[in-house]
């Protein structure tokens, strides 16, 4: 039972997030730094690039091969460091249907940005689409690497089940498959036109209840939804999901493969949280060369 402080503190918590997230608020207040900052890049888009960004203003989605933007080399090196870690996974606490081959979730540790998944996230190439989506230099909160584990008929739990990301109105992360996907394998599944700060048909359905998500029943869904805006991610190894988890989504309900995916998460640097790594003294540590836009998303300031 909610004792009186925990209801209060709620009220004030909703009262907060409801302000914060106005999307005038948003964009001129709380973001308005990193809005001023997104401006000065003066960003210039490939055509490939341009063509996720439409789509993601349109559904909230966009789904490319990872090879539109990159080299087959280094998608090699992404595909060999798979192999390579695949004795050091570790089982997720709360998520057993989860194990994990790298995340950043430790806020002391210096990021590694040797990791070429973390060299991929960090990449203009992803970036340009990100902060051109969002219109705000965000921050990379973290970056992790997991294999879902087939479950049988086991019901769905946790993420597996329709929600809203919580906290923020407008958000993007950037998955990438490490294997091929298919409906055994729980492939992330989105409905088309959800985002709450688009103009799609669902943008209302089921809203968050800022600062948490929202977390309708399968049944509630259906009910709600024509199959036909459904956009089920099966793909081949080496397909990149760029998506606005503000709208309603789902995956990794693996009845009987598995599925390897990486996720990057992209929210404002405002987030209630900060990154999960440290970037304290990567300038003295790497040669390795960080973009501007990158050094903006990570906090870095320029080598004097």
């Amino acid at each position: 039972m909610a004792t009186k402080s925990s209801v209060s503190v709620e009220f004030v918590k909703r009262f907060y997030y409801s302000i914060r997230n106005n999307s005038f608020v948003y964009r001129n207040i709380v973001n308005l730094k990193y809005k001023k900052k997104f401006k000065s890049f003066a960003l210039e888009l490939s055509p490939v690039q341009s063509r996720v960004l439409n789509e993601m203003n349109k559904n909230g989605i966009a789904i490319i091969n990872i090879e539109e933007l990159f080299d087959r080399k280094f998608f090699n090196e992404l595909s060999n460091w798979i192999i390579d870690n695949e004795n050091n996974l570790k089982a997720k606490s709360k998520k057993k249907f989860l194990f994990s081959y790298f995340g950043t979730d430790d806020r002391e540790l210096l990021l590694d940005i040797k990791n070429p998944f973390i060299k991929f996230y960090t990449s203009d190439e992803i970036l340009k689409i990100v902060v051109a989506y969002l219109k705000y230099i965000p921050q990379l909160f973290e970056v992790y690497v997991e294999k879902t584990i087939p479950v049988g008929d086991a019901p769905p739990s946790f993420s597996q089940n329709w929600h809203r990301d919580p906290e923020e109105k407008r958000t993007i992360k950037v998955f990438i498959y490490l294997s091929d996907v298919s409906s055994g394998s729980g492939p992330f599944t989105f409905l088309n036109g959800s985002t709450p700060t688009g103009k799609g048909r669902y943008r209302k359905l089921f809203p968050q209840k800022l600062p948490h998500g929202s977390y309708p029943s399968e049944v509630d869904v259906t009910d709600k939804i024509s199959t036909d805006d459904l956009l089920v991610a099966n793909g081949i190894k080496g397909s990149v999901i760029f998506c606005d988890t503000s709208g309603l989504h789902r995956g990794g309900y693996a009845k009987n493969q598995h599925r390897i995916m990486a996720t990057g998460f992209f929210p404002s640097k405002k987030y209630s949280e900060s990154s999960r790594f440290s970037v304290k003294g990567i300038e003295e540590v790497s040669s390795l060369a960080l973009s501007p836009l990158a050094r903006e998303v990570l906090g870095i300031k320029e080598i004097s």
